[in-house]
């Protein structure tokens, strides 16, 4: 077994047996109450009912008159000058998204760089030197702009490119979350975009947010507090109860998932359903030791072009489909834009053939519409941010998770343990009575948990 660890054949029966425990596994009631729940869940999220992470009361907190600051930076920029935006994992694909909504404004903007030469150069030089080197590479200079993202204003790769571009007599920004860390210090608070909520996601969500508002006013001419009032119009439009209905079963589909080792394809173009894709096969389960769900990418650039070329445009996602051979224990979001329609006609067509389950997100299903004005792809990848921290606060709250206040050392640049070495600190806890004896040590950006796992679930995942 090279993912999980345990017997084979125990792996086979718990498969077998699991489809019809797993939604009781989170929820008593069943699946009824599952999606009751999960739609309480949502709703919590979005801010159309209390007790969450409360989307659209963080937007009224955001820093409005540095907003209208970046505005002006990023107008400056039209003429002469470029803007730079980085960040990691999801931040990286925000980036990508500012960049490329910056571009549709007229706004020269790219990611550092060019991202195929990333982890060559992390293999070189290591992680911490991947933005400095693009910048050098994109000869940064004086009339450019740096922003840096990243949600606990930590990351060192962002802070070294920050400090290198403001050495190069570039304007740096940031957009953080929580307190701004290293980041804002680097920056300056006159300069720092800070979106104020407990949850990274909706983090994630402020900064493009901030964005979206910042160029819809530099486009309108509008003042940034009327396109902002204009973005939580959108969200408030957004949080309908059908929507909710299909995002509560998306997420629902995808706990099953989770619980019994299915797969969830993400059938779309664009960086909204890569974001959408990497957020959920990552994210979504956080501190649980399980291997959570699998997201296979469809395409890579060069089949895409391949298939393109030889097959038809139509044919890109539907040739990666029909290679994972859908069954009805999986689940696929079919992500609709223009442009993209007959793609995911053929891949509907195959997916009812093989009764997998399905959900449409654009025309048909979970309705995009209301943001029409802003960008309709930073809401696919909203989404994602929504049904996994609605995933895992579930897992978190059924697994009792709790963070231990201990420090460990971990091999230089990791931030987590392979199987010996996890099980031998588990070990050393439980003799101390750090750890309680039906508890499993697990870890997540750096910290270390303790986990109960409930008497029905996956085999445990040490990766």
């Amino acid at each position: 077994m090279t993912r999980e660890h345990g017997d084979p054949s125990s792996i086979a029966r718990w498969q077998r047996t699991s489809r019809m425990t797993s939604c009781a596994l989170c929820y008593s009631g069943g699946m009824q109450s599952t999606a009751q729940s999960m739609s309480s869940r949502i709703e919590a999220y979005l801010g159309t009912q209390p007790g969450g992470v409360d989307l659209q009361a963080a937007l009224t907190h955001l820093p409005i008159e540095r907003m209208r600051h970046f505005m002006q930076a990023l107008d400056q920029r039209r003429e002469h000058g470029r803007v730079f935006f980085l960040g990691n994992g999801g931040s990286f694909d925000n980036a990508r998204l500012m960049a490329s909504c910056c571009r549709a404004k007229g706004v020269n903007a790219k990611v550092p760089g060019h991202p195929d030469d990333y982890l060559t150069v992390a293999q070189r030089q290591g992680y911490q030197d991947i933005f400095v080197h693009g910048l050098q590479s994109d000869r940064i200079a004086a009339a450019d702009m740096v922003v840096g993202i990243s949600g606990s204003g930590n990351s060192p790769n962002v802070v070294a490119a920050l400090a290198f571009a403001q050495a190069q007599g570039a304007q740096t920004w940031c957009m953080g979350g929580r307190d701004g860390g290293a980041m804002r210090r680097q920056c300056g608070d006159d300069h720092s975009l800070i979106g104020k909520s407990h949850c990274m996601e909706a983090i994630e969500d402020l900064h493009m947010a901030m964005l979206l508002s910042a160029l819809d006013a530099l486009h309108s001419g509008h003042h940034i507090t009327q396109s902002l009032g204009r973005f939580q119009a959108a969200l408030t439009a957004f949080s309908t109860p059908e929507n909710t209905r299909q995002l509560a079963r998306v997420a629902e589909l995808m706990l099953d998932g989770i619980l019994h080792g299915g797969r969830c394809f993400v059938a779309g173009f664009g960086i909204g359903a890569s974001h959408l894709r990497a957020d959920l096969g990552r994210g979504a389960t956080n501190a649980i030791p399980v291997r959570g769900i699998t997201t296979p990418e469809l395409f890579s650039m060069n089949s895409a072009q391949a298939t393109a070329n030889d097959d038809g445009l139509d044919f890109v996602l539907v040739d990666g489909l029909v290679k994972y051979d859908p069954t009805p224990q999986d689940l696929a979001l079919l992500v609709v834009t223009p442009g993209a329609e007959g793609a995911i006609a053929h891949c509907r067509d195959l997916l009812e053939h093989t009764r997998t389950p399905m959900v449409t997100i654009g025309p048909g299903g979970v309705d995009l519409a209301a943001f029409a004005a802003f960008d309709q792809d930073a809401t696919v990848a909203m989404i994602g941010h929504i049904c996994g921290e609605c995933i895992r606060a579930c897992l978190h709250e059924e697994w009792k998770a709790r963070k231990l206040d201990e420090v460990t050392v971990f091999p230089s640049g990791q931030k987590k343990l392979g199987i010996k070495a996890t099980e031998a600190l588990q070990e050393d806890l439980r003799q101390r009575g750090v750890l309680r004896p039906e508890e499993q040590l697990t870890f997540a950006y750096g910290s270390l948990y303790a986990v109960h796992p409930p008497a029905t679930r996956p085999p445990r995942c040490y990766f």
